[in-house]
């Protein structure tokens, strides 16, 4: 069994999170972990409206099928200025991830088993969308990130998000230190664009301490032969 320690944070361009057209959300609904994170078009009240409409929506319905969810989505904000989103549900018992999204919504992991998502293009509410659900399986110490396109991504040639969750080199396969609040902190302090509305989700999936004891004491090989695997 797994763990799922996530943090969260937005940020309006200017004004506060009245004025902020990103909604970053995450609830747990018994065994599984319901993720989403919205970018409304635009900035300002009109922008946190929309977003607000779009959570109060998202709160009272099933994240069982995130593609019948995003279509329904659609459908109840069609004819607003529009939302690009990701949804995710973790099943935090087994690891296993849903994923679905319209946009340019980053969603990555990071850790011993790296991966970037692919998600459709298209605009929630306006026009026609073709959601897809996919799913992988985190591994115990994957982190899991969604953000915004107000999160800078790369400075430079570096990778701005690897360097403020410490991911780089031989420390991605060993364990990522902190907790997913300070890893938001810290992505919120290095990366955020101050031209644009940022939001960012980090979800840090933990092997269940009793039950990670519990399997090295039934795993006949030495601490020297585990290591060595890794």
């Amino acid at each position: 069994m797994g763990k799922a320690d996530y943090g969260l944070a937005m940020r309006a361009m200017f004004g506060d999170l009245s004025q902020c057209g990103d909604y970053a959300y995450v609830r747990s609904d018994g065994a599984y972990l319901c993720v989403a994170l919205i970018d409304v078009l635009g900035h300002g009240p009109d922008a946190r409206k929309v977003a607000e409409m779009i959570v109060a929506y998202l709160e009272e319905r099933d994240f069982s099928n995130l593609a019948l969810l995003l279509e329904g989505l659609h459908r109840h904000i069609f004819g607003t200025r529009g939302a690009v989103a990701a949804l995710c549900r973790l099943d935090v018992n087994t690891g296993r991830l849903s994923y679905s999204g319209i946009g340019n919504i980053v969603v990555k992991i990071f850790g011993g088993h790296p991966l970037r998502m692919v998600l459709r293009d298209g605009v929630v509410g306006f026009g026609r969308i073709k959601p897809q659900v996919a799913h992988v399986t985190l591994h115990p110490d994957d982190i899991l990130t969604l953000f915004s396109d107000g999160i800078r991504e790369f400075a430079g040639s570096a990778s701005c998000i690897e360097r403020s969750l410490g991911t780089q080199g031989t420390q991605a396969a060993q364990g990522i230190p902190g907790t997913a609040e300070e890893m938001v902190s810290s992505i919120m302090k290095n990366c955020a664009k101050e031209s644009d509305d940022a939001s960012c989700i980090v979800v840090k999936y933990v092997q269940d301490e009793e039950n990670a004891q519990d399997s090295l004491s039934r795993d006949p090989r030495s601490p020297g032969e585990r290591a060595a695997e890794l």
